[in-house]
């Protein structure tokens, strides 16, 4: 957690102050009817708690301004979605175009938090050879109310602006933008569909007030590459991103989108 600090205040706080250790137990349910191809309509709700505890014992950035939240408590929320979605794979698609309105609302904390999220998300996926593909993302975040720390919008990280700090940045309201050449790469195994892949991208992100708009001279930015193992439609990737001074690997599963 860096609160509002900058990356030179930041620098000052040794990895402990900057970090917590979280629990948190999570009851997920989620329905999907199919309205008209390609539109589908999504209901879900989630109900978590969260205990959390700062690593360091003095000196903790998360105790020290004691953001709404920092004690952890009880969270619900239900939300509901609108899709239109002409993907040809669900979890790696190579062709298609998603476009998503998200609602949703939550409460918890005793009624200490109580709020809504509004969220649109475009995702194109261009190819432009039978192996060379093109994918880009748009996501715009938007939160009314008081929302837990851990519920705010985050930027930075594996899934977001890659190189970054993970949550560098939490706030309001966010814009982010993710950009992929994805090579689908040397086959491993044909029979099986196996094969290593290589992806190139650039990701920018800006965290802001909700009540302004983004500001020139605030965005996060990462670029790196990395590869791809696919197994039908299952995917592990390894990236290397840059953002500033500050570079990340990171090997997890699933595209960033």
């Amino acid at each position: 957690y860096y609160g509002g600090l900058s990356d030179e205040d930041s620098d000052a706080y040794s990895r402990d102050q900057k970090t917590f250790r979280q629990a948190f137990p999570e009851l997920k349910v989620k329905w999907i009817r199919t309205l008209r191809v390609p539109w589908r309509l999504r209901l879900g709700g989630r109900l978590s708690h969260r205990d959390i505890t700062p690593n360091a014992l003095t000196g903790s950035i998360l105790a020290d301004l004691d953001p709404l939240g920092a004690d952890g408590g009880m969270f619900a929320q239900i939300n509901s979605s609108l899709r239109y979605d002409t993907r040809d794979d669900y979890n790696n698609a190579t062709s298609g175009v998603l476009e998503e309105l998200l609602v949703g609302f939550g409460l918890g904390g005793g009624g200490d938090y109580r709020g809504v999220t509004f969220s649109f998300d475009h995702r194109h996926f261009r190819p432009l050879t039978q192996t060379l593909l093109f994918a880009h993302r748009m996501s715009v975040d938007w939160t009314l109310g008081d929302l837990p720390f851990y519920e705010e919008l985050k930027l930075g990280g594996s899934r977001t602006v890659r190189g970054a700090p993970s949550a560098r940045d939490r706030g309001e309201a966010r814009i982010l933008l993710n950009g992929e050449l994805r090579w689908r790469g040397l086959p491993l195994w044909r029979r099986r569909h196996m094969y290593l892949g290589v992806a190139v991208f650039g990701d920018l992100g800006q965290i802001f007030e909700r009540g302004e708009l983004p500001h020139g001279g605030e965005w996060r930015r990462g670029v790196g590459m990395g590869l791809r193992y696919h197994w039908q439609s299952t995917i592990v990737r390894a990236d290397y991103g840059s953002s500033g001074d500050r570079t990340a690997i990171y090997i997890t599963f699933s595209q960033v989108f």
